[in-house]
Order: C-alpha cells, then structure tokens, then sequence
C-alpha cells in the first residue's frame, strides 16, 4: 500500500472531527447547565479539563442532569464547579469534561468516544489539568519536586491529554496556577521520556516512530485493564473498537494487528506479549525516557532478561558489565522515580529491551 495514502489514514484519524462523535454536550461555565450540539451546530471554543477519576466522588452525565443534593457534596462536583469557575475568569464561555459530558452507561456512545478522545483535546481551546494531590504555592511551577509527584503523571489517558492540546495549563489542588506545558516542557520531557520539541509542538506527532510514542505509555496504569491499548489510539492515530470483557494483553494484541493494517511500510514486527510486557513495567519511567532531554550515562545502561518467553510477572535487571542485578514483580509498586540502575541510551536500546527492535 502506498505509503502517502498510511500516513494521510493515520492523519484524518488524528484529526478525527469533534462534532462527527456523539457527545453529550458542553456545559455553560456561567450556568454549569450542559448544552447539547447537533451535528449540524458548530461546535463553539471549549476548554477541556483533565484529571484523575476520583472512585464513588465523580459526577456522572445523569448526576449532572438530576443534580440532586447528594451530588452536590461530591468532590467531584467542586472540582466541576471550580473549573467552570476558572474558564470564566479567563473569559471562556464552555468547558468539556468526560465524567458528565459523556454518557458512561451508553456502550455505544463510549465506543465512538473513545475513538474520538484525542481529537477533543487537540481541537480545544486548553486544556485544564488539575493536580488534585498537589499544594504548591501559586506560581510554583519551578518546584518541580512537588508536581513531579502527581499521580496524574502516572496514569494511561493522561499521556493523550498531555500530548493532544495544542495549550495545556496545570492547577494545583486549590486551582492556583502552577506552570503551563510550555514553561514546564524541560522537566516534563525528563519525567516522561517525550522529547521537548513534540511537547511545544515544533515536532510532528507522526515524525515520532510508533514504538517510541508507545514507550511513553510504559509504566502507566488505567483502572480497566483494556484501556492500557485503548489510550494510545489517538496518539497512534488509528481506531478500534473497544471491548471491556477483554484483558490488556488480548487489546493489546489487537492493537497490534490494527498497526501492521495501518501502517505495513513503516511498522516493526513484535509480539504482543511484548507490548504487554513493555506497558505494565512499573518502574519504566527511568528507561523511557531516552528521547527526552536528559543525558544517560552509558555506565548506566542496562537490559531485560525473561526467565520464560510467557513470564512476565518477574523481570530482571541486568548491568552487561556487571553480574549485580535486581528483580521487580509487575504487582508491586516500585516508585516512579527510580535513578538507577534501569537507564538506556538510545531508541535501539529500548526497543531491544522490549523485543521491539530488528535482530
């Protein structure tokens, strides 16, 4: 297949149209009452807000619409008030927000959203991030200690919110300024393991090789397990359809297929079992990061070894100079901000390490 005609696919797929999904609506910041569009509206200017689901505290599209009293006491609900709150005073009119903007109930209605997800964020005016788990004082954004720490850096559908919007503006926990995604792209890219020029947009999202822009995922949790293959099809620019009743690794395996479909010329032959192995790797974030903006020491490089080909609950450690090694479990939490000794150098060290990269 014609390689202009993948690369056009996967750009018409990135660029998927935010009024061709069934959305809810936007609700008016002013009255916190949502608005429905047709398909024949045009969409007005929206910020859209990012953040992590709360388990019990969130308002769902129903909750919204009854707002009854109960509602009202949810954390949820003040953090939906307080993001209206802060697009008013910057002079926005209406604010998307997937807990009650979306009908979670409709199996339909989350099946094409899903597939339409990052085209939300990238045709939104900002994006709001708040940091529920951060108190640094306004204007903080230098102390990168502090909001480095978020649990919003950690989780699977936030990687597309923070690489779809064009702006991307953090809040703490009391919504105070703490940095937008441009003043704090340095420490971001060497938390993330994203090179600094594709978070301020002077890199093209499909210049970036398919195994790096999945590497970025490593070490991300979702609360449903198929969503590990389900966040990245934005960022992957392709679409399926999603399946709850399957694990992570069966989405991941058909993700897989779905890119060797879409992208035959340019995409490398792995296993799925691989990219399962490669996504649930606790302490990733220190190896993923070989396109950020950071310098590794080659001292530091290290690879993986599998006791089987299946086994993927344990994975070891090795320095290739060095008969030390350390194992971790993919059950257990080994912190997000390991130093040493898991550091590669380079894409074909990374890959190799996954079982991504040619012989």
């Amino acid at each position: 297949m014609d390689a202009n005609l993948n690369n056009n696919r996967a750009h018409v797929s990135m660029n998927y149209c935010f009024r061709t999904a069934k959305a809810a609506g936007l609700i008016d910041v002013h009255t916190r009452k949502l608005k429905d569009f047709t398909e024949d509206d045009t969409i007005p200017p929206y910020v859209i807000l990012s953040h992590r689901w709360v388990h019990d505290e969130e308002v769902n599209y129903r909750d919204f619409l009854e707002l009854l009293s109960k509602t009202k006491k949810k954390s949820g609900y003040r953090k939906i008030k307080g993001a209206c709150k802060q697009a008013s005073l910057d002079g926005h009119h209406f604010i998307w927000i997937d807990t009650c903007c979306l009908d979670q109930d409709d199996s339909d209605d989350v099946a094409r959203n899903i597939n339409s997800m990052y085209s939300y964020y990238r045709n939104s005016t900002v994006c709001y991030t708040y940091l529920s788990d951060v108190y640094t004082p306004k204007y903080g954004f230098s102390k990168a200690g502090a909001w480095s720490d978020s649990g919003w850096f950690g989780r699977g559908w936030t990687l597309q919110e923070l690489l779809a919007p064009r702006k991307v503006v953090f809040f703490n926990a009391r919504w105070e300024f703490v940095g937008d995604k441009d003043q704090l792209k340095f420490p971001i890219s060497r938390l993330t393991g994203i090179p600094s020029s594709v978070l301020d947009g002077s890199s093209s999202m499909e210049d970036i090789d398919l195994q790096e822009r999945m590497a970025w995922c490593a070490g991300r949790r979702t609360t449903k397990p198929p969503d590990l293959a389900y966040c990245l099809l934005g960022i992957l620019g392709v679409s399926m359809t999603p399946d709850y009743t399957e694990d992570a690794r069966t989405a991941l395996q058909r993700l897989q297929k779905v890119l060797v479909q879409s992208y035959p010329d340019r995409f490398l032959e792995f296993r799925g079992d691989d990219i399962y192995a490669m996504l649930l790797r606790k302490n990733a974030r220190s190896w993923i990061g070989t396109g950020s903006d950071s310098s590794p020491s080659p001292e530091n490089n290290a690879v993986v070894s599998y006791s089987s080909p299946n086994d993927y609950d344990s994975i070891s450690l090795l320095h290739p100079d060095s008969k030390h090694f350390v194992t971790t479990t993919c059950s257990v939490e080994v912190g997000p901000f390991v130093q040493e000794p898991v550091i590669l150098v380079d894409l074909r060290h990374k890959l190799a390490l996954a079982g991504l990269g040619p012989e």
